[in-house]
C-alpha cells in the first residue's frame, strides 16, 4: 500500500495482494478486518465489511457497467468454487 499526502489530498494505492487481503479478512472470524498504515503523523486504517452491515440502511451507490459486470463474475466464480469445495477465490 502506497500512501501520498499532496496539498490536503490524501490518494492511498492498493495492490492486488492488499485488496486479497482484506477480502480474505471478510472471512476470517476473528479478523479486525483492517489493515493499518503509518503516516508521520497520521494513522490510515482500511477496513472491510460485508455489504449486508455496509448497506444495512441505505442502497450501493451506482458503478460502471464493467464494473457491476465484473463484481457479477467474480461473485460467480467464488460461488461456483464454495460449491465445489475449493473455499473463496
Amino acid at each position: 500500500m502506497n500512501v501520498q499526502i499532496e496539498q490536503g489530498v490524501i490518494t492511498v494505492t492498493l495492490s492486488r495482494r492488499n485488496l486479497l487481503a482484506l477480502l480474505a479478512k471478510l472471512d476470517e472470524p476473528d479478523s479486525m478486518r483492517t489493515i493499518l498504515r503509518d503516516c508521520g503523523d497520521l494513522r490510515l486504517v482500511l477496513r472491510a465489511e460485508d455489504d449486508a452491515v455496509h448497506y444495512a440502511d441505505r442502497e450501493p451507490g451506482p458503478m460502471t457497467p464493467t464494473t457491476e459486470a465484473g463484481i457479477r463474475r467474480r461473485r460467480q466464480a467464488m460461488r461456483h468454487a464454495e460449491s465445489r469445495g475449493e473455499g473463496n477465490l
